[in-house]
């Protein structure tokens, strides 16, 4: 399934506890989705453009199995509620990621759109708007930084980890529910009960896991886990069925 996002238009005034938006969801090369929300909190609105559109919950479905889960809100499973078992990526998710992605790559093209260096604190500085980043221009800041003993690394056109770490340093954190974090969680054994779902899915589709962080039983953690969920869930329940009955007596 190949899910693409298209037309999108960001409010930012509009905007408040949430990213208010419109945009279109295509799915395998059609439209499927017209996708908003308001900026208020609440969710995120999907209308599907035609009755022969894929329904959002094979969508679901689909993204659960194919894109990484979220991660808990805390890292240490010792220190984790009983519901506290990571979310399965949906359509939200997917969408929440896109814009965010969207958003930071235009906020790091403002960066490079000047010689910009990342200096031996972890800072970064831009030089004038007037000297734009030409490699002839980029040779002649480095020529100077060298004459002077400057340690600073110009970002322009760096290696990989230079560029890592200037977006780390800028604030562009990397991408905290995406696979690499999955396989952080794996190979430190904090696993969620999403995280191994997302995991036995990749191994049904053939995809290659390194076998020496795989614990024994994928399947056993997950179900673990949720009827942790389950219980508390209906304890929680019971609880609030409880004190409505005393309000009603």
């Amino acid at each position: 399934m190949k899910i693409e996002i298209k037309n999108l238009k960001i409010a930012a005034s509009l905007s408040e506890e949430t990213t208010a938006y419109t945009a279109t969801i295509w799915i395998d090369g059609k439209p499927a989705f017209h996708a908003s929300n308001h900026g208020h909190g609440g969710c995120d609105f999907y209308q599907r453009v035609a009755a022969d559109a894929p329904s959002e919950e094979s969508v679901n479905a689909w993204l659960a199995e194919h894109e990484p889960p979220m991660g808990p809100f805390e890292e240490d499973p010792a220190k984790r509620a009983a519901y506290d078992t990571g979310i399965a990526c949906d359509l939200e998710q997917f969408v929440g990621r896109a814009i965010s992605a969207l958003d930071d790559e235009k906020q790091w093209k403002r960066v490079l759109n000047r010689i910009a260096v990342l200096t031996p604190k972890g800072e970064i500085l831009s030089y004038k708007a007037t000297l734009k980043p030409t490699p002839e221009n980029i040779a002649r800041v480095r020529s100077s930084l060298e004459a002077k003993g400057d340690k600073a690394e110009i970002i322009n056109g760096g290696s990989e980890d230079l560029i890592r770490r200037a977006k780390i340093a800028f604030g562009l954190k990397p991408d905290e529910d995406g696979d690499d974090a999955v396989m952080a969680r794996l190979a430190e054994g904090r696993l969620t009960a999403a995280d191994c779902r997302y995991l036995i899915a990749k191994q049904k589709r053939g995809t290659k896991i390194d076998a020496s962080h795989l614990p024994a039983s994928l399947v056993e953690i997950a179900e673990e886990q949720e009827a942790r969920d389950a219980a508390y869930a209906a304890e929680r329940d019971a609880q609030r069925a409880s004190e409505r009955a005393l309000a009603a007596a």
